[in-house]
This record gives C-alpha cells, structure tokens and sequence, in this order.
C-alpha cells in the first residue's frame, strides 16, 4: 500500500513540465540551510515542513501561484508560495538559490536541460 507522499511523487509525475522528483533527507536539508541565501524566505519554509521534494521544471510548467519576488522595508525576499497541485498537507513552494541549485543536479544526479530550474516542495503528509 502506497503511503501519501507516494501518492503525491506519482501524482506530480504526472503533471507537465515537471521531472526528476526527488525526496530530501535530512542531510540534503542541513546543506539547504548552509548554502541558501538568508533573503529567501521560501526555501526556509519549505525547510520547516515534514516532508521536502526536489525537482526540476522546463518552460512549460505552469506560472508560479504568485510574486517570486517581494520588496519589503528589509530589502528583497523570495517568498514561499502555495502549490496547488498538492491540495493537502500545507505545501509551498520555492525557487533555491543557485549555489542549492547546482548542489541538488550534482547530489542527486539530476537530468536537467538549459531550460530547466530547480523548484523545492515542503508539505506535512
């Protein structure tokens, strides 16, 4: 039997744009927290959930759910944004800086093109 997470990775498997999904371990998070730009909000939102995905997008992905950018008194800030396509489980989304970017397509073998970005997924399944 198929526990959620499961469901939600094949799920996401399926959706356009959308490749190499990979769940984080806790030593993927602490290189996350050490590498990633203390403006990036999001990254550290998705740091705080149960679970935290990897993957990789191309051009025809669906816009984000959201500013990926925000001006603030404090400056600039990438804010964590809703996924909708993981209706439950609280779960947000981030673009990772490119130091985290380069570090997951290297930890993780990921197959990427020059289109591609990397996004984070943190949800509580």
């Amino acid at each position: 039997m198929q526990n959620s997470t499961d469901l939600i990775i094949e799920a996401l498997g399926k959706v356009q744009g959308l490749y190499n999904i990979t769940i984080l371990n806790d030593d993927d998070k602490k290189q996350i927290l050490e590498l990633e730009d203390e403006n990036n909000i999001g990254v550290f939102a998705c740091l705080s959930k149960k679970v935290m995905l990897a993957l990789s997008h191309d051009s025809t992905f669906r816009q984000p759910a959201g500013s990926l950018v925000m001006l603030t008194p404090q400056g600039i800030i990438l804010p964590a944004l809703p996924f909708p396509e993981i209706k439950e489980a609280n779960a947000v989304s981030s673009s990772p800086s490119r130091k985290v970017h380069d570090y997951l397509i290297s930890r993780h073998g990921m197959k990427v093109a020059a289109d591609h970005a990397t996004l984070l997924i943190g949800f509580d399944a």
